[in-house]
């Protein structure tokens, strides 16, 4: 290597270097100042920094050397074969092989395509394939990333997806849920949507009672959202005579005030500010939908045989075509039976097939009861509400079967008598149905009121029957800027649209003795159709049935008292369930085994309950007075 240096302050006079021989490291001239120093021994080149400003190197060549030290370099070629220990660097573009670099700023530099150990750095091209392959959206990971919010969660191995900003605030996030990302948005934190101390119903004023609900006192309201309000709240109205479109908050959501309607009361709010209001929406429904109230003449034997080698009826449907579309959630059938069949029975919503009969797939099934406490040994039948838990849609105009199914040891003419019947008629018509039976020997279906004797003579031509439909399943239209509601109460409308009164302390909802309340009356006192909506059920006659009072209850597992005026007549009698209970039979008509009962002289108002009511029915059993009436008298929700 040839090196021209100089100690004076001035840069050298260039001398063209001689010719080197093979073995020579340099074949260009540079130009030092100060001493640069070679050991051909330990194969290393230094140069001494005394005066850097004069520390100017032209041109580096390739150094065929295995260590480099440096104590300030500032150079635009540099080559390094093999190893280099930089203490202080500035390197502006270098291809490096291998380094220990202490302290360095480098500006372009390639530090190995694909890492192989900790120490090496990936290049950008190695690292966005490398997403390209393993995040859906591929290539830029900042592409994964829609809104402020967003969380990159792993899915599977090597493998990560994009997890939605919750859609509330103040929501949490909580393991599982039905993506495939293992996390969800809970929430709010907190968020009962509850109250403490509250005291709301109709308006004290004798007048305004008819249409305002008055919030009188509360304190503390829980918003959805788990903020937690107690101030201005007191002496807030809510008035059925408008809606927010027309008169803004503190009317209906939405709509026009309806007759034998149940509203829900909603506190709202102004999250940014503070504004605060009541507000009312229509509750769900669970409306009567096919009715027909075949008299209890003839009945059709259920999973039974008439004798040896005889036809074997094993299930029993009655055809309706639906009258209004939404979930198919109940059907009431006149039901009794005979001993004490020792099983099940239950209803199955089946679709009309081309042979016109049921097709055997089954769109719901109903709850199960015990058979062998079904009807009451006197009267031999209770009209008896099955309820759909998980339901399926009907469609208006669309035929279907209800399916009556039992799984308890079949009953025969011969030495079995223990078996269930369903009860109709032949001289009301139902142009739109059929009642039926499945027949074991012919693997069919055929008519129950042509059955021959063989199959325990003819039967009714339909079943009694009553479906029910849910509708109204709306969610509340919040009036503009209000972002936070809880639910308060329940209201309801008489016949007249006007509210029927009541007061309510927290949950607890306390109704007057009045005929507004008046869910079913045997005639003579206060049973005017216009006034009573009693008068729009079917009478209650000397067995147990099932009762509809979405009218009045909310449509909510609830627990109600009922009070009970036995009218001008002797003693009088009223036993009732739930409906998880209504195969309660009742033996007597004062003998509730197992339900609730009371026993009262004429003229005379007692109270019943508590009783648990779902799907807004229960089980009546009345006996005795002619007149007479039921009356709700308190509600807890």
């Amino acid at each position: 290597m040839a090196f021209i240096w100089t100690n004076d302050p001035n840069i050298p006079v260039f001398i063209p270097p001689p010719a080197l021989g093979p073995t020579e490291v340099s074949t260009e001239v540079h130009v030092v100042a100060n001493t640069v120093n070679v050991s051909p021994l330990l194969c290393t080149l230094s140069y001494n920094t005394h005066n850097i400003g004069y520390d100017v190197v032209c041109a580096y060549p390739a150094l065929n050397v295995h260590d480099l030290h440096v104590t300030h370099l500032n150079a635009d070629n540099l080559t390094v074969k093999f190893n280099a220990t930089i203490n202080t660097a500035n390197i502006g573009s270098a291809t490096i092989n291998t380094a220990n670099i202490v302290s360095a700023t480098i500006a372009n530099g390639i530090m190995g395509v694909n890492p192989t150990s900790n120490l090496q750095i990936a290049t950008r091209e190695y690292v966005d394939a490398l997403m390209a392959n393993s995040v859906p959206l591929g290539g830029n990971l900042q592409l994964l990333i829609q809104a402020a919010g967003d969380l990159l969660v792993g899915v599977s191995d090597n493998t990560a997806e994009r997890l939605p900003v919750g859609t509330t605030e103040k929501q949490v996030l909580a393991a599982g849920g039905s993506g495939n990302t293992g996390l969800h948005w809970v929430g709010p934190q907190g968020s009962t949507s509850s109250h403490r101390g509250l005291v709301i119903g109709t308006h004290w004023d004798s007048v305004l009672k008819n249409t305002q609900i008055q919030l009188i006192s509360t304190d503390e309201i829980i918003m959805d959202d788990g903020e937690r309000i107690s101030a201005g709240w007191a002496g807030m109205l809510a008035d059925i005579t408008s809606n927010v479109a027309t008169s803004g908050p503190g009317y209906l959501d939405t709509g026009v005030v309806l007759p034998n309607t149940c509203y829900e009361v909603y506190a709202i709010r102004n999250s940014t500010t503070g504004s605060q209001a009541l507000l009312l929406h229509r509750a769900l429904d669970r409306n009567p939908d096919v009715h027909f109230p075949a008299l209890a003449a003839l009945s059709k034997n259920l999973f039974y045989s008439y004798g040896l080698n005889q036809s074997v009826s094993i299930n029993v449907a009655q055809k309706f075509v639906s009258n209004k579309s939404g979930p198919f959630v109940g059907i009431d059938i006149t039901i009794g039976r005979v001993g004490f069949p020792v099983g099940n029975v239950w209803v199955t919503l089946e679709d009309n097939n081309a042979t016109n009969n049921a097709s055997g797939i089954v769109l719901a099934t109903s709850r199960k009861f015990p058979a062998g406490r079904v009807g009451d040994l006197v009267n031999d039948q209770v009209r008896m509400r099955f309820p759909f838990d998980t339901s399926a849609n009907v469609v208006v105009g669309n035929t279907y079967w209800a399916v009556v199914h039992a799984d308890y040891t079949q009953g025969n003419s011969q030495t079995n008598l223990h078996h269930l019947k369903l009860f109709g008629d032949s001289t009301t018509v139902y142009a739109l149905g059929a009642a039926k039976f499945f027949n074991a020997n012919t693997n069919g279906w055929a008519m129950v009121n042509s059955a021959a004797s063989i199959d325990g003579g003819a039967g009714p031509s339909n079943f009694y029957f009553r479906t029910f439909v849910e509708a109204n399943s709306t969610a509340v239209v919040m009036p503009t800027g209000y972002d936070q509601r809880c639910l308060l109460s329940y209201c309801s409308t008489n016949i007249r649209t006007t509210l029927r009164e009541y007061h309510q302390r927290e949950y607890k909802m306390s109704m007057p003795y009045h005929y507004t309340w008046c869910y079913h009356h045997n005639g003579g006192l206060n049973s005017s159709p216009a006034d009573n909506p009693g008068a729009n059920n079917s009478p209650v006659v000397a067995f147990s049935e099932a009762i509809h009072m979405g009218e009045m209850v909310p449509p909510v597992p609830c627990v109600v008292w009922i009070s009970k005026y036995t009218g001008l007549g002797g003693a009088a009698s009223t036993g009732v369930g739930d409906l998880s209970v209504t195969n309660l039979p009742v033996q007597l008509p004062y003998e509730g085994q197992g339900s609730l009962s009371l026993t009262i002289g004429g003229n005379q108002i007692g109270f019943v309950g508590p009783i648990l009511i779902e799907f807004n029915a229960h089980i009546n059993h009345s006996g005795g007075s002619t007149f007479g009436a039921l009356n709700v008298a308190t509600v807890e929700f």
